[in-house]
């Protein structure tokens, strides 16, 4: 009995804090049913199809075959979807709202215990925007092949408290040639 209570109180004192932790946080390429990153790797790789004539035409395609970039993180804290807010930018800073952002509570024994925010951007969404310049150029797989590095920026603000948390990644897109 007693062991028990001085785990109820461990777990009181570390679940209490007001300020936001983060105890995860990881970008990949799928996510399971509760948020949580299957596939770490964001590498993918696209045969060249008859149509693909201008980067739009390719990442149109891209954006139909349903790849995604995911994100998930954990923090030690409940928060209301209402309050995150989340983007991936390009290097050069310019950002895009994350398509679809998921909110996971997360209880231990009954008690609130912290949430997992979790969601993706198709990845033909996050090249058009990325290499919006180019779209109208003939494609040429040379400008997008490669690694492309991107940060997941999320903001959690509750009004009395805004936090901002960053984690760098790497899309590697590879293309082969028609068959």
């Amino acid at each position: 009995m007693r062991r028990k209570f001085i785990f109820v109180i461990i777990i009181l004192i570390t679940g209490c804090s007001d300020r936001t932790e983060v105890k995860s946080f990881e970008t990949g390429s799928s996510l399971d049913e509760d948020g949580v990153v299957l596939e770490k790797k964001t590498d993918f790789s696209f045969k060249l199809t008859n149509g693909n004539n201008r980067f739009k035409d390719v990442f149109n395609s891209i954006y139909f075959s349903g790849d995604t970039v995911c994100f998930s993180l954990e923090i030690n804290r409940r928060v209301e979807r209402s309050c995150i807010r989340v983007w991936f930018a390009a290097s050069g800073g310019k950002k895009i709202p994350a398509e679809r952002i998921d909110i996971n509570n997360i209880s231990v024994c009954l008690m609130n215990h912290g949430s997992r925010i979790s969601g993706f951007s198709l990845l033909g969404s996050l090249l058009e925007f990325f290499h919006g310049a180019i779209l109208a150029k003939r494609f040429n797989p040379e400008p997008v092949s490669g690694d492309i590095p991107f940060t997941v920026i999320a903001e959690i603000s509750d009004g009395k408290e805004k936090t901002i948390l960053k984690k760098n990644g790497v899309i590697r897109i590879g293309f082969t040639n028609r068959e």
